[in-house]
């Protein structure tokens, strides 16, 4: 009744499309893991291309990790939750605060919303710290049902080490 193939999700009825929410659900911190790992993944190999960091309009640095990593989460995120919205730092500029602030305030509108932080510490990642994470949440009308932070400098078994995660 529904296919997920190659970025697209088509349900032919609404209950078989509630269905896989459900079941998204039910497994969302497999998904947030796996999510997260692949974003650990992209950091430790943009660190190894030794690509540096530039300077947002607010002065603030934003990397090649920071973009790769919320591609990456608007590709699997629009697949993963049909419709949800995705909220992501690097989506906004001090000029579009005010925007960000709207988004914000409809999010109790919106069924699902992911708030990202493609790499929480940003200034540290870029000097060579292991001080830096992923940063993950999920609300359903406003309200916070998962939330997610990884350190992948702190990953010694290739598990997953988890700051902190709450459904």
């Amino acid at each position: 009744r529904c296919l997920i193939n190659k970025s697209i999700f088509v349900c032919a009825d609404p209950l078989a499309e509630e269905e896989t929410v459900s079941f998204v659900l039910r497994h969302i911190s497999i998904f947030m893991r796996e999510i997260a790992y692949a974003a650990g993944l992209i950091m430790r190999q943009v660190r190894g291309e030794g690509l540096v960091a530039d300077k947002k309009a607010d002065g603030s640095l934003v990397t090649e990790a920071d973009r790769r990593i919320q591609t990456l989460y608007t590709r699997v995120f629009s697949v993963l939750l049909p419709g949800s919205v995705l909220i992501a730092e690097e989506s906004f500029s001090p000029e579009k605060i005010e925007f960000a602030h709207q988004v914000l305030r409809q999010t109790r509108q919106e069924r699902f919303v992911w708030i990202v932080d493609p790499v929480e510490g940003t200034k540290e990642y870029d000097a060579g710290s292991k001080f830096y994470c992923v940063a993950l949440v999920l609300l359903e009308y406003g309200n916070p049902i998962y939330t997610f932070i990884y350190g992948p400098e702190y990953d010694v078994d290739g598990n997953g080490s988890v700051f902190f995660e709450s459904v």
